[in-house]
């Protein structure tokens, strides 16, 4: 993990007086949160010049889960073979499940996950009348696949999210970050969705942290939600769909829904200073919904209100 910037609202220095704060933050997601924190720093230090010291240091993340065998790029690899026609059609839905399944690394799918593909593999040929060891049907097989893959990509998702927060904590224990303990804050920022914790994944993070003394903090579903009230209390949702949080044509709901009220919003280019007229909206709406990390687990919130908060309004 590398430092992606440093925003610091003085100089840090102990000669004659008191060491300032520090907080580390650290992102399961690649690049809105940074950029929505840097731009949100940024703004503060040239607001609070002779307020205390408060240097935020954070981080990029590495791309190398990004390597692994993703099973989305796989099972478009396997299309594409089909399309292309070099796909052995002469076998059966078995031998092409073991196929697919062959291509993922073994070390990151245990049996368990294994066996739930496989039977809703037999599921699915079940509905359309067929059995696991007949001839495969070309029309049937695209389908067939993304049944098998939908649950290795939650599996292989949940799993991600858990070693990005290992690593997070990993990094932090051994490199030289100057890390004053009792004085400065390790922050991890992550998102409460399907895709990035199962239940006794959220559990083994939060006693993580409070293991090593480091803050937690978690938005359910995702970030955007966290953005998204700062442009309205989210009461007109149904709290079902938000948790859900739907994907269509790669654009979550929430998402869909930011776009309504941020012009030309992309995860990728956030603009701070679409959200920075509301932020005080948005600290008084987070308030409607869970904050703690227990509630965050099962019901839709975020505590980073907590975090923005002492940003705003800095004291030792």
């Amino acid at each position: 993990m590398r430092v992606a910037s440093r925003v610091a609202f003085g100089e840090r220095n102990s000669g004659g007086r008191k060491l300032k704060k520090r907080y580390f933050l650290a992102f399961e997601g690649k690049v809105t949160e940074r950029l929505y924190f840097e731009g949100l720093v940024g703004k503060l230090r040239r607001e609070f010049l002779d307020s205390p010291l408060i240097e935020v240091v954070m981080f990029a993340r590495k791309d190398e889960h990004e390597g692994h065998s993703n099973p989305r790029q796989l099972l478009q690899y396997t299309l594409d073979t089909i399309s292309n026609g070099t796909f052995p059609l002469e076998l059966t839905y078995q031998e092409a499940y073991e196929a697919f399944v062959s291509r993922l690394d073994a070390g990151m799918i245990d049996k368990r996950i294994k066996k739930q593909a496989f039977i809703k593999a037999q599921k699915f040929l079940s509905r359309i009348h067929t059995e696991i060891r007949s001839r495969v049907d070309v029309q049937n097989l695209d389908p067939f696949l993304h049944e098998v893959n939908e649950v290795f990509s939650q599996s292989l998702a949940s799993k991600e999210g858990l070693e990005i927060v290992r690593e997070i904590i990993d990094t932090y224990k051994s490199d030289d970050l100057l890390y004053e303990v009792g004085m400065d804050d390790v922050c991890i920022v992550v998102d409460r969705d399907a895709h990035s914790f199962t239940v006794d994944q959220y559990d083994e993070v939060m006693l993580k942290c409070e293991e090593e003394g480091f803050r937690l903090f978690v938005t359910n579903p995702c970030f955007e939600f966290f953005l998204l009230l700062h442009k309205t209390d989210c009461t007109q949702y149904s709290p079902k769909d938000v948790k859900e949080n739907a994907k269509e044509r790669n654009c979550t709901f929430m998402e869909r829904e930011l776009k309504r009220y941020v012009s030309g919003y992309k995860k990728d280019s956030l603009r701070f200073l679409d959200f920075w007229d509301n932020l005080s909206d948005a600290m008084q709406n987070c308030l409607l919904y869970a904050r703690s990390l227990i509630e965050i687990k099962d019901k839709i919130g975020t505590n980073l209100n907590i975090l923005v908060q002492e940003f705003r309004e800095p004291s030792l």
